[in-house]
């Protein structure tokens, strides 16, 4: 049956829209509302989820077959983001989560040739940790290379190679790549990268030629940012998505605040709706809805 309204409502709209016929609903509301009808959420514990959805009808009515459940579970696992602009055209930006303590980066540079950062409590390549994204040689593949800096020249190549490739785009005039690593990796050629200390940041790359060489004087510099600070980060204790089907999944952001952002997705342009309980049952659900 359809459900009833409580008198008091603990959610907030963040935002609901309609795009190619997928309607995506984003709201937030505490952990804990201290209202007896709401469902508490708690961290490190499983999540019973109903679903359900109407057809092009944005009035709520009837689901029929368009409703199921599923579970997920609210792991904690801090997270903190931040981003910093190094000069001109070049962003760092980095994600650090826990359990076990992998930070990733995100580094665009104005270029489509190699290009790489060091990282250390130094601002030139002596005694710098630095990764680059090119080819080693002329007539190899290109690939992210591990490498310790002992000199104002080229880097050698890190017998231990710690940094784990991820992503790399390349338009008309910019390159972005994405690596991780673990913040302490134990190679004594790799930075430790501490949460909520300094972290100097050299950079270089090389227009359009992809092979690794020198940079030149007008295509390199350092920064230095602070990983983990409130000022450049945001920090998140759990996050995470379950598929339901084709365009259809519900994701979960929970902040250091103790809010839980919701985001529900499914294949219509009618309501849709998303509970929460002990149960599967949709009478003993925490229930909200949109239409």
């Amino acid at each position: 049956t359809k459900p009833n309204t409580e008198d008091r409502n603990d959610a907030q709209l963040i935002s609901a829209e309609i795009i190619d016929n997928i309607t995506t609903l984003i709201f937030q509301r505490d952990l804990h509302t201290g209202d007896p009808e709401d469902y508490t959420f708690s961290m490190n514990q499983q999540v019973n989820a109903l679903w359900a959805y109407g057809d092009d009808n944005q009035n709520l009515r009837y689901h029929k077959s368009r409703r199921g459940f599923t579970s997920f579970f609210l792991k904690e696992r801090h997270e903190s983001s931040g981003h910093k602009q190094l000069a001109q055209g070049l962003h760092l930006t980095w994600r650090v989560y826990n359990n076990p303590d992998i930070i990733v980066f995100d580094f665009t540079a104005p270029t489509t040739g190699w290009l790489g950062v060091g990282f250390g409590i130094v601002t030139t390549m002596i005694n710098s940790d630095i990764v680059y994204y090119g080819r080693p040689a002329e007539g190899q593949d290109l690939m992210l290379v591990d490498t310790w800096g002992t000199a104002n020249k080229k880097p050698e190549t890190d017998s231990s190679q710690d940094y784990a490739f991820q992503k790399y785009t390349s338009g008309k005039d910019t390159s972005s790549v994405r690596f991780s690593r673990l913040m302490n990796t134990g190679d004594s050629n790799d930075y430790k990268i501490e949460n909520n200390a300094n972290l100097d940041v050299t950079w270089g790359y090389r227009l359009e030629n992809q092979v690794f060489g020198y940079h030149g004087t007008e295509t390199r510099g350092s920064a230095r940012v602070v990983v983990g600070a409130i000022s450049e980060s945001k920090i998140t204790r759990s996050q995470g998505t379950k598929n339901l089907g084709d365009d259809h999944a519900i994701s979960w952001r929970v902040y250091e605040d103790d809010r839980i952002e919701i985001e529900y997705t499914a294949p219509t342009t009618g309501w849709l709706g998303v509970g929460f309980g002990e149960t599967t049952e949709m009478g003993a659900a925490d229930l909200y809805y949109y239409d």
